[in-house]
């Protein structure tokens, strides 16, 4: 692939939503070694289940979704 076609790729991925980005980050992964992939999965549930704890027990607070979505289109 050319720089040119891949500089426009990376413009037209870099204009999704962070959540497109996330599900195209997550094939490519995927595409690379299945094994790293279940690893990454399994090091994302266990993170997800500590966030959840921390968020109950009132060591961290929520955010609104708005919020987060406008900090992310400024990155």
């Amino acid at each position: 692939m050319q720089t040119l076609q891949k500089d426009e790729l990376v413009a037209d991925l870099l204009s999704l939503l962070p959540i497109e980005r996330l599900e195209i980050i997550d094939k490519l992964i995927t595409s690379f070694d299945s094994d790293s992939h279940d690893e990454v999965s399994i090091s994302w549930a266990v993170e997800s289940e500590k966030r959840i704890d921390s968020y109950i027990k009132g060591d961290i607070k929520e955010v609104d979704s708005e919020i987060v979505f406008n900090r992310l289109k400024l990155t």
